[in-house]
């Protein structure tokens, strides 16, 4: 189980954010809306052709990043969007690490929503690891 990963220090915060659903979340005129942990969220989603990572986030505006090939996808894009939305939230607001605790928690709300959205997770998730092996393959060039 992914709590298991949480290093002790972080692991209460983790498992009351893990468990809260992320709600009203809707994606239009290029912004992500949503309710989290007590909070409305609003995010200016860009989707270059070219990314990094899947998705990523700016530390000192409201911006996610996610990758153009996913957002082709409306479900994924708005899945992506929210994964980005949430990890940059907790990162932020509970000092969580990013690239560990912070996306645990943000991969936890993502599953969640998947479900409730009716997207397959496995299928998103094979998607998701075939466009970030194709952009690291890109940048290796």
């Amino acid at each position: 189980m992914a709590i298991a990963l949480i290093r002790d220090r972080y692991k209460r915060v983790c498992s009351r954010l893990m468990r809260l659903q992320v709600t009203n979340v809707k994606l239009q005129d290029g912004h992500l809306t949503c309710d989290y942990d007590g909070g409305h969220h609003r995010t200016r989603v860009r989707t270059p052709v070219h990314v990094k990572m899947v998705g990523d986030w700016q530390v000192d505006k409201p911006i996610v990043r996610e990758s153009a090939e996913l957002a082709k996808n409306r479900k994924y894009g708005i899945l992506t969007a929210t994964h980005e939305t949430i990890e940059r939230y907790v990162a932020k607001k509970y000092g969580l690490p990013k690239l560990r605790e912070a996306h645990i928690v943000a991969n936890q709300v993502e599953y969640d929503l998947a479900k409730r959205m009716g997207v397959n997770w496995n299928n998103y998730s094979l998607w998701v690891e075939i466009i970030f092996r194709k952009e690291a393959a890109r940048r290796k060039r």
